[in-house]
């Protein structure tokens, strides 16, 4: 997709792990992305469907600085240390 690699082209990230059909990533700034599979909610984006075929948003206050994967679970630790998972 031109859109995307455009829109994703000077983007650094700094942490990426991938699942079972799903990927996430985290930028140098701190967001985090996501794509792939969804029907277990491993994307983190508010809801269950097949999932978007380009990376999508994971809109959050925190800041991400790393993340990995499990299956269909995805696990992400934040500056302050604390840990989320969702899927």
């Amino acid at each position: 997709n031109t859109r995307t690699s455009l829109l994703l082209q000077d983007t650094v990230f700094v942490s990426i792990a991938a699942g079972s059909y799903h990927t996430l990533a985290v930028t140098e700034t701190g967001t985090c992305l996501a794509w792939g599979l969804n029907r277990r909610g491993q994307l983190g984006i508010g809801h269950i469907n097949l999932g978007p075929s380009e990376p999508k948003l994971i809109e959050s206050p925190l800041k991400f600085v790393s993340v990995t994967t499990r299956g269909q679970s995805s696990f992400a630790l934040t500056e302050d240390g604390s840990v989320y998972s969702w899927g």
